[in-house]
């Protein structure tokens, strides 16, 4: 993309029509990444417009921030730095959500929040290894509510199967285990299963959950890492020795498998 055109796709980007300005966004994330054009897509984040496309008599919205982290994300690592200043944004606003019956458009009747934390963080999911860097910020942009709450999560799970030695990451796992929402609990549990041994902390913490499907993951991702950390046995050990019934049972299940792994 030649400089002339860039300057114009960031100014339709700010100041142009919603169709225009995500025209705009995906130019900008499909080119050469550079200051101007991130920056221009950093401050997309906080529009609150969106361009809509009938399909037959039904609306479909997409908001142009959706569409400036998607191409952030096409940025990679030299995104990382404003997506992580993003996080720190508690703005948001409702999308409304078209709402049919019995098959026919019958109007907004209601929507859905568009967070730009929420968005960042998404973003930096893609982006993976690189975004490595990101991990404090996405922990502390976690407190902001359950919808970025749940991207932030996300997003570590993601950096840290792709970067497993990333700094700090245990310890961000396992402060993120400490979830409310069973549901979230479980998905969380879930991604622990890619990482191994950084995850190693968390998976003790939700092997004594009282979900049972939290418990059978955190005693998979404990299997899978205890091929390389030495610690998983006599952490499962201890844990068996106060542990409640159900509990017990998810960490015997776990040091069998070990076991039958090892010999």
């Amino acid at each position: 993309m030649t400089n002339p055109e860039r300057t114009r796709q960031i100014a339709m980007l700010a100041a142009g029509e919603p169709d225009q300005q995500c025209d705009a966004a995906e130019a900008l994330g499909a080119g050469e990444p550079d200051e101007a054009s991130i920056a221009a897509l950093a401050r997309a984040l906080e529009l609150r417009c969106w361009k809509t496309v009938w399909y037959g008599n039904t609306p479909w919205y997409t908001p142009v921030a959706k569409v400036a982290a998607e191409a952030l994300a096409r940025c990679g690592a030299a995104a990382v730095p404003a997506l992580t200043h993003a996080l720190a944004c508690r703005d948001h606003f409702e999308l409304p959500v078209p709402c049919e019956d019995q098959g026919v458009y019958i109007g907004d009747y209601t929507s859905e929040p568009i967070h730009v934390a929420a968005l960042a963080a998404g973003a930096l999911s893609k982006i993976g290894a690189p975004a490595a860097g990101a991990i404090a910020a996405l922990v502390d942009a976690s407190y902001g509510g359950a919808a970025v709450s749940e991207a932030c999560r996300t997003a570590v799970l993601a950096i840290g199967a792709a970067a497993p030695s990333a700094p700090g990451l245990s310890a961000a796992l396992l402060q993120l285990s400490r979830i409310d929402d069973r549901e979230a609990r479980y998905r969380f549990a879930q991604g622990l299963l890619k990482i191994g041994p950084p995850a190693v902390a968390a998976a003790l913490a939700l092997i004594e959950d009282t979900v049972a499907f939290v418990r059978q993951y955190a005693s998979a991702t404990l299997v899978k890492a205890a091929a390389t950390d030495p610690s998983v046995v006599p952490a499962l050990i201890a844990l068996q020795a106060r542990a409640r019934p159900e509990v017990e049972a998810a960490v015997s299940d776990a040091l069998a498998k070990i076991r039958a792994t090892h010999q």
